[in-house]
């Protein structure tokens, strides 16, 4: 074994370039398979690293038409807690966007504020200090990375204040890596006690003097979900009883719609893994076939070497050694190649790691971007993975020239009058990498067609000249009245600006993925006559701020009373369509689902324009006047320019600040922007789904390019005699071409069925476009057949420049 390691290493030194090939290629694929493995492990198959994830559950309301809802009346947690008898460790959680006291000023962070139960009930474990205990007032435990990014990894900052909103709050612990809450896309920068969320929450604009809450449990030992479901179910339908008999208007006849369900969330709550599974098993498969055709690449430049070596191998059998060896020396010089690879990929891991990490975008997280917080460090499995992916590639890539050496015969090899045909099983690995080139290809090509699609959707206003300033009152601790002479002289001092066409304000910014859904009902019509329908709250000059039309009828003016019945509203067509058909909307009413004693008038109709993403169809929205108690959980400042509006950020600072220095701005960011990052999805799926088409075109070429190189080589005493009789270029070409054309025909074959089998996965992430979208298929086509034709030029030129006289002497 020792002498053809040593024998293997000085085969690979001699053939270096082939060597370094195969090391880079295995290095590259490692490396891919590594990062994204690592992406999928972390969204499909972790675990939360809690005690015993397997029997997590969390509480849900599922309503017809939109995302299920994970927030519960307290009162109904407290009922849970008090009377389950098949659910233990019954925890609540809610998050907060609490204002933060920093030397440059007030900060927004992400806080949860949780029960004294959540870390002795989910088993967690604190870096330093402790968690939330019973009793607790006024502590906060910081997240892993919250302390990072506040503190700077400060090992003293246990017992420490942190200043939130009014209140000061002492910071007990930190939280260990890797835990950063239920939720696995974003973490918060710190928890505290649940009893202390009045200090954040807005009673006002809620309308409720509790918060909401999410339920999480843990079932008990031999209990099943169902089971837990049926019993938490029937409490939960005996307590929407006795609320809904405590409300001063009948409930909505839509309630009796709404479901409970429980889920197992063992591996956590992921917005991204449940819009993007699909997408995400797709990458992960799609690593694995780039993969098998580097792994296929690499077998096939083996195999060109061995036929170089033909001879030698020959000799040796002729000598006595057995088959068994020849086998064994072409196993270790893979293993070689492959182990080299390994190692080679680990520094190309962790600097594509830290690449992919500056490249990931925020994900859109009630109501703003936030970063994603997975964890992505390559760890113990995935390591394990890349050993078990090296000991495939040492296999496959020695199986090609160990076959090879079985087939052998020595007599004519000795004789260099063999003539042997492995070159079948090189087109067959070759014909393998054209048919995931095909796949991959067609499948970036409609991806990009995607995005461009939905690049050129008509957004419903002027993407291209409107910017947004989001702002926070409620870390300034003024009341409703101040609030409003803010927005009153922000909208007046921005309007004198020059090159500012429009200017106002929003209760919620558009494009962020969600929005406020409430139901509708037409009076006179049955109580089953109800609508779900979007609706923001806007103030005058909004629509002309983001360059929608007021179709018909007359915009806000202005002076609109919140005690004023009925209530004008202004709506879009499609809410038109929805509710009056062909009919004239202006001055017809619809009520509230939920309180039927206020209703609506409509005195103006706008024109549609998208509100959570570029993906839906406007939908059915209506817009009310804004109001002061609107302002205490934040607003957007919306102004439209005659040029770049970039260049009024700048200068609409400059007035924030001269009407006061302290003002919250926690974003600024032009419409253009937030369209291309509501997008972040599409864009992220289409850049790896053509890197991954390209790389996988690159290696075709490769594949293609050694098979005809070693076709040249095998046949030289044949095209030489050719030329000697005669032939011409174009003879020889046609004859690599015969040997070229079947190769691709039967690899655009065996990939159109490759993509057959993944149509559905794929079709779901496509916007505009259908799997069989011809213009995508044919520009596959076209670079397939175009870089097939290319890679046959240099053997082709080879092959011409065979010196007939030379051939006839050999």
């Amino acid at each position: 074994m020792w002498q053809d390691l040593t024998y293997a290493i000085r085969r690979l030194r001699r053939a270096s370039w082939v060597s370094t090939g195969i090391i880079l290629l295995i290095a590259v694929g490692i490396s891919a398979n590594t990062l994204i493995f690592s992406f999928a492990d972390a969204f499909l198959w972790r675990n939360l690293p809690i005690r015993e994830p397997q029997s997590l559950v969390q509480f849900f309301e599922i309503y017809p038409n939109i995302r299920p809802q994970t927030f519960f009346d307290y009162g109904f947690y407290q009922r849970v807690a008090d009377e389950s008898a098949l659910l233990t460790d019954v925890i609540g959680q809610c998050e907060f966007t609490v204002p933060v006291e920093t030397n440059s000023g007030p900060e927004r962070i992400y806080a949860q504020g949780v029960t004294d139960n959540f870390f002795s009930g989910l088993g967690l474990r604190t870096a330093s200090g402790r968690g939330i205990r019973g009793n607790d007032d006024h502590v906060a435990v910081l997240s892993h990375r919250g302390w990072i990014r506040r503190f700077a990894r400060d090992s003293a900052v246990v017992g420490r204040s942190i200043r939130l909103g009014a209140h000061s709050y002492q910071i007990v612990g930190v939280m260990a890596d890797g835990f950063s809450g239920t939720s696995i896309d974003s973490s918060p920068d710190l928890w505290f006690p649940f009893r202390n969320a009045p200090d954040f929450f807005d009673n006002t604009s809620r309308r409720t003097t509790e918060p909401y809450l999410e339920i999480v449990a843990r079932l008990k030992p031999g209990i099943t979900v169902n089971q837990a479901e049926q019993e938490e179910g029937a409490l939960w339908r005996r307590f929407s009883a006795e609320a809904a008999a405590k409300l001063p208007y009948p409930p909505p006849a839509g309630r009796r719609d709404v479901t409970f369900e429980m889920r197992s969330i063992a591996k956590g709550l992921s917005s991204v893994r449940d819009q993007f599974h699909g997408a995400l098993l797709a990458l992960w498969v799609g690593t694995l076939l780039l993969l098998l055709v580097v792994t296929s690449n690499a077998g096939g430049l083996l195999l060109a070497r061995a036929a170089t070596s033909e001879k030698e191998t020959a000799v040796r059998l002729a000598l006595g050694s057995s088959r068994a060896r020849v086998i064994q020396q072409w196993f270790l010089e893979s293993l070689i190649l492959s182990l080299a690879g390994a190692f080679l990929s680990l520094p190309f891991t962790y600097s594509a790691l830290r690449l992919f990490l500056w490249w990931l975008p925020a994900v859109p997280a009630a109501g703003e971007y936030r970063q994603l917080s997975v964890t992505l460090q390559p760890d113990l499995t995935s390591f394990a993975v890349v050993t078990v992916i090296c000991g495939a590639v040492a296999l496959f890539g020695s199986f090609a020239p160990a076959w090879h050496c079985t087939r052998l015969s020595i007599n004519e090899a000795l004789k260099g009058t063999g003539h042997s045909d492995h070159y079948r099983f090189q087109s067959g690995l070759c014909a393998f990498q054209i048919a995931l080139s095909a796949a991959l290809l067609v499948a970036s090509a409609l991806m990009v067609r995607t995005l461009l699609k939905l690049y050129a959707v008509d957004s419903g206003f002027d993407r291209g000249h409107v910017v947004t300033f989001s702002i926070d009152p409620q870390m300034r601790h003024s009341d409703d009245q101040q609030n409003w002479s803010l927005q009153q002289r922000l909208v007046e001092e921005t309007r004198s600006l020059p090159g500012v066409r429009g200017v106002g304000i929003s209760g919620r910014a558009v494009m962020r993925g969600i929005g406020v859904v409430t139901a509708l009902t037409v009076p006179g019509a049955s109580d089953d006559t109800r609508f779900n329908t979007s609706m923001n709250v806007v103030s005058a000059g909004y629509f002309d701020a983001m360059g929608m039309r007021i179709l018909s009828g007359k915009d806000f003016q202005g002076n609109e009373n919140p005690q004023q019945q009925p209530t004008p509203i202004i709506v879009n067509e499609a809410f038109v369509r929805r509710f009056f058909g062909p009919q004239d909307a202006i001055g017809r009413q619809v009520g509230a689902a939920i309180d039927n004693k206020r209703p609506y008038e409509i005195i103006g109709v706008t024109s549609d324009a998208h509100y959570r993403s570029m993906r839906e169809v406007p939908p059915p929205t209506f817009y009310r006047p804004l109001f002061p108690f609107d302002l205490a959980s934040g607003f957007v400042l919306n102004i439209r320019t005659s040029g770049d509006p970039e260049s009024l950020i700048q200068p609409v600072r400059t007035v924030l600040r001269s009407i006061d220095p302290g003002i919250p701005i926690y974003e600024i960011t032009t419409m253009e922007n937030e369209i291309d990052r509501s997008l972040w999805q599409e864009r992220l799926t289409t850049i790896l789904a053509t890197w991954f088409g390209s790389y996988a075109l690159l290696l075709c070429a490769i594949g293609l390019y050694g098979i005809l190189a070693y076709f040249v080589m095998q046949q030289r005493r044949d095209f030489g005699i050719r030329l000697a009789l005669g032939a011409n270029g174009y003879d020889v070409l046609r004859v690599i071409l015969n040997r070229l054309i079947p190769v691709v025909m039967i690899g655009l074959a065996t990939g159109a069925g490759l993509y057959l089998a993944g149509c559905r996965y794929l079709q779901g992430i496509l916007y505009g476009v259908t799997v069989f979208d011809g213009p995508s298929i044919t520009i596959a086509l076209i670079l397939i057949v175009s870089i097939s034709l290319a890679a046959g030029v240099i053997p082709w030129l080879r092959a011409i420049r065979i010196n007939p006289s030379l051939t006839l002497k050999e």
